[in-house]
């Protein structure tokens, strides 16, 4: 595991009228505007240091009840207040809780700044602490997958027939790739949002959910995938959509057909730990890990025979020729993630021979 090295605790108090930013409004998960402390009597959050790629740990206290729709989320800016990331606190918490909050510090060294605030239904923003600083430090250990995989894996990528993208999230959660945001029909990819929007949905699982969930994940079910989706809806998987920041993301004609690009995927598995209830958290990466055997291909043949723990799911559509594979990989305390989009394949073989190369060049152990 990499070094914790950032600790800070917040706590978010009751506010009045006065501590409101006028200035601020945006909607929630795509903030333009950042919130400016005011000069009333709110905490200071304590500066908090941390190496690039590596987790700082938030220790969040709720002193009130929240308003209907209201959201309480930590702001990272630069110094000048241009919001960075947006990282929003699990809903439907009582007041006195006590939350933990892993932020994985996927920035380049420097010194940045860091917000509470609150968001309405309306997208406003209130300050309820003033800001603290983040200072990002030089990283404790190489990147990997190394620049000169990641060149090779495109160079390989961009040579194939038909379409490919490529999106690679480093150990310390930079994003690198080829045809990064090129959009691609969603096939079984889908999958995996709707299990996150479900498992945030639902405190606790109905009996009669567990095998559809499963069977949605291990074996590809669509008839299950159909039954979640029932449930959640649009609006489950837009709420996945903008808690990931997936800027590439859009429904389509069908479930199966959403527009999806290999950058919003390869982010959304290296991050998906934080987007499941902890208590669900083990469930879904079970479900990733248990692939069912007719639908083990592609990226997990190549890396675990060196070792590496893979959670992934894949997509294909129609004869085949739009294959997808999305995987988040962890040894010795390394974690990354990859999304190989592709379309035009030739045939299936073709397909997932394109996925093997991106994944043996990223290892270092192909041409």
């Amino acid at each position: 595991m990499l070094a914790v090295v950032g600790v800070a605790v917040v706590y978010f108090v009751a506010r009045d009228a006065g501590h409101a930013d006028s200035a601020s409004h945006a909607q929630a998960g795509t903030h333009k505007a950042s919130p400016r402390p005011s000069a009333s009597a709110l905490p200071r959050l304590p500066d908090l240091h941390v190496h690039e790629g590596s987790l700082a740990t938030l220790h969040v206290k709720l002193d009130r009840h929240r308003a209907a729709g209201e959201r309480v989320c930590i702001l990272i800016t630069t110094p000048g207040l241009r919001t960075l990331q947006t990282l929003y606190l699990p809903k439907q918490q009582p007041a006195g809780s006590a939350l933990t909050l892993s932020y994985r510090a996927a920035l380049a060294p420097g010194t940045y700044g860091y917000h509470a605030a609150t968001v309405d239904a309306t997208g406003r923003l209130t300050t309820v602490a003033h800001s603290g600083r983040l200072v990002v430090l030089q990283p404790l250990h190489p990147p990997f997958p190394t620049d000169a995989g990641i060149a090779a894996a495109c160079e390989f990528a961009a040579g194939r027939s038909g379409r490919a993208a490529v999106a690679v999230v480093d150990r310390y959660g930079r994003l690198h790739g080829y045809q990064l945001h090129a959009g691609f029909e969603s096939a079984s990819l889908i999958k995996v949002m709707l299990l996150i929007a479900y498992l945030r949905e639902h405190p606790d699982i109905p009996e009669d959910m567990l095998e559809p969930l499963t069977t949605m994940i291990e074996h590809s079910d669509n008839a299950a995938a159909y039954a979640v989706y029932e449930i959640v809806g649009d609006t489950g998987l837009r709420s996945v959509a903008r808690l990931a920041q997936m800027e590439d993301f859009a429904e389509g004609p069908s479930l199966l057909a959403a527009n999806v690009s290999a950058a919003d995927y390869a982010e959304l598995m290296y991050n998906i730990r934080t987007y499941l209830p902890p208590g669900h958290e083990a469930f879904a990466m079970n479900l990733l890990s248990h692939i069912a055997p007719e639908d083990y291909w592609g990226l997990p043949v190549v890396a675990q025979p060196y070792g590496w723990t893979v959670w992934f799911k894949g997509g294909w559509l129609g004869a085949n020729t739009t294959i997808h594979q999305v995987a988040l990989l962890q040894k010795d305390g390394v974690n990354w993630a990859l999304a190989v989009l592709t379309d035009g394949d030739p045939d299936p073989t073709y397909g997932i021979a394109t996925l093997q190369g991106v994944m043996s060049r990223l290892l270092g152990v192909g041409e």
